[in-house]
């Protein structure tokens, strides 16, 4: 398996705000993927932004990752879907 969860810490706490703060700097909204590598320091840095990430079940990204974090798939997509619903119940 090519993911894994941190064990809640400070390294998940730093790998999680630099996801977070890389993501919301560039805009992005609903759904997506920061993808965090820790460099030769042991330092979260952020790799590459994928706002635009995969949503096929068992296969991308995105989907895998919620599974391992306890999200299903269809409350995965029912989340995109309220997001973007309040963004454009707000304009």
């Amino acid at each position: 398996m090519k993911y894994g969860l941190l064990e809640p810490g400070p390294l998940r706490s730093e790998v999680e705000n630099v996801a977070l703060a890389t993501w919301r700097s560039l805009g992005c909204r609903d759904a997506g993927r920061v993808d965090v590598r820790l460099d030769g320091e042991g330092r979260p840095q952020m790799l590459e932004v994928n706002p635009l990430a995969g949503l096929q079940p068992g296969y991308s990204d995105l989907p895998n990752m919620a599974e391992l974090a306890g999200m299903s798939y269809g409350a995965l997509i029912g989340e995109i879907v309220r997001c973007a619903s309040a963004r454009i119940d707000a304009s």
